[in-house]
């Protein structure tokens, strides 16, 4: 992967525009879930980037980048239970970066504790520290 210091330097592969959200393949094993300003994610939209995100990973297993830098984006509690247990992307995620874009990250934050991830969970201030952090889980 080549050395990505800005979220303008993400060369993008591939992108599917979807109502709440939009998912960019990034590199081979990065997919970036980027959520519309002030939107509510639902069980059903969860569904549907969940599918999204089984199209674009083909098989393979991913890194995943859920951008909530742009805010005001809320994530009802059945889309959080879908997503951290029915969703069929759980087998294909190798760890997941949350970028809040806020200091105290608390969405973020709430998140992490919340729930008891099968897969690596960090939260980041940028995109930047979230694919360096995917670097170093790569090793």
């Amino acid at each position: 992967m080549n050395d990505m210091k800005t979220t303008t330097a993400l060369k993008v592969a591939e992108r599917q525009e979807l109502s709440k959200a939009t998912i960019m393949r990034v590199d081979p094993d990065i997919l970036i879930t980027r959520y519309r300003f002030d939107v509510v994610i639902d069980e059903r939209d969860a569904k549907i980037i969940d599918e999204a995100h089984v199209q674009m990973c083909q098989g393979k297993d991913v890194f995943i980048i859920v951008d909530l830098e742009k805010g005001l984006t809320k994530i009802s509690k059945s889309a959080e239970d879908f997503f951290s247990k029915k969703g069929q992307m759980l087998p294909y995620i190798k760890a997941v970066a949350l970028v809040d874009g806020t200091k105290s990250s608390f969405f973020a934050n709430f998140l992490l504790k919340l729930h008891n991830f099968i897969y690596p969970t960090k939260s980041f201030l940028s995109v930047e520290d979230a694919v360096s952090w995917i670097n170093d889980q790569r090793s």
